[in-house]
């Protein structure tokens, strides 16, 4: 793509586009994964015969579960996903309630800017909070930070995981250390033994002339 020979219109519109591909591919990803989820047939991968869906969530396209369960939520929401994002939907629909977000894509697919394929973020964000659940937004934000702590305990744990198999390595390697130093010096001795009756059968040899 030349981008020198583009106007302004030309790139903007190429951004959008890549974006609508890129919104409309996760609903795609996610239908597929949501089947996937119901139907048991990830299990199909015989590497995850006997894994939790998140494990193949995970070690398969590397998206945690809790994101995949924020685009889950958006999936009745397919038209306003393609325009604002899973990400701004998922969001609505936990703080506003099913009701709640209706509304709030109502109004906000009444404004000017969206009619002319703007998204004004400050507007949104307004007609968003008219719509929020109070007890639903505290509970989204508890989530959010119940959340970050399993990310975190996840990754300390990890962590821990990984200094412990290290630290067998080298325990490891330490024991092999000592064995190929031990197996050196039998080694030498054995030499040391060979050259004695070598030098025996020598002087022996002398002696019969």
């Amino acid at each position: 793509m030349n981008y020198e020979k583009m106007n302004i219109g030309q790139l903007e519109n190429a951004v959008r586009k890549a974006l609508s591909d890129y919104k409309s591919g996760i609903i795609a990803a996610t239908k597929t994964l949501r089947y996937l989820q119901k139907t048991n047939r990830y299990k199909e991968n015989t590497r995850y015969a006997k894994e939790p869906f998140k494990a193949y969530l995970e070690d398969q396209y590397g998206i945690r579960f809790g994101t995949y369960m924020g685009w889950v939520k958006a999936l009745p929401y397919e038209k306003e996903a393609e325009i604002f994002g899973v990400g701004l939907v998922s969001k609505t629909v936990s703080i506003c309630g099913a009701k709640g977000a209706r509304r709030a894509f109502s109004e906000i697919s009444a404004l000017e800017e969206v009619k002319k394929k703007s998204v004004p973020r400050e507007k949104i964000d307004t007609i968003i909070a008219k719509h929020t659940d109070p007890k639903r937004k505290e509970r989204e934000a508890e989530n959010v930070r119940t959340d970050w702590k399993a990310q975190y305990i996840a990754e300390r744990d990890a962590h821990q995981r990984t200094k412990t198999a290290l630290r067998n390595a080298l325990e490891t390697i330490e024991q092999q250390a000592d064995q190929i130093a031990k197996l050196k010096r039998s080694a030498g001795m054995m030499l040391e033994v060979k050259k004695i009756f070598s030098e025996k059968d020598e002087l022996e040899l002398v002696d019969k002339f």
